[in-house]
């Protein structure tokens, strides 16, 4: 699930996994925070596919990488901000990206702070 829109190709989503997981709470506490990049040629890869139950081979002309995880402190009651690797500085994060990260971990604290 997409919970953010791409702003200069960062975005906000669920965690992905390649293999099946365990159901998710009800509640989400944390989330990928990824970088889009093209390609000018399509690229073949391979994904879970959760109706088949089968990793699949596809071809895309984007796809996403993470470089950081939000994920929730239940003790500080909020969120720590998880980098993979350097890719945060690497990645070519703009101020624009990281003000609607911050917001979004604001809002979404809330959400969860009210939540108890």
């Amino acid at each position: 699930m997409d919970y953010t829109e791409r702003v200069d190709g960062f975005q906000i989503r669920d965690l992905t996994y390649f293999f099946p997981r365990k159901e998710r709470e009800t509640q989400i506490k944390n989330f990928d925070i990824v970088k889009w990049q093209s390609f000018s040629t399509p690229h073949k890869t391979f994904a879970y596919n959760d109706k088949t139950n089968k990793i699949e081979d596809t071809m895309v002309n984007e796809s996403c990488y993470s470089i950081a995880t939000l994920d929730w402190n239940e003790k500080e009651d909020d969120f720590e901000l998880n980098p993979v690797g350097l890719r945060i500085f690497t990645s070519g994060l703009t101020q624009a990206a990281m003000d609607m990260i911050v917001q979004f971990a604001k809002v979404k604290a809330r959400e969860l702070q009210s939540d108890g």
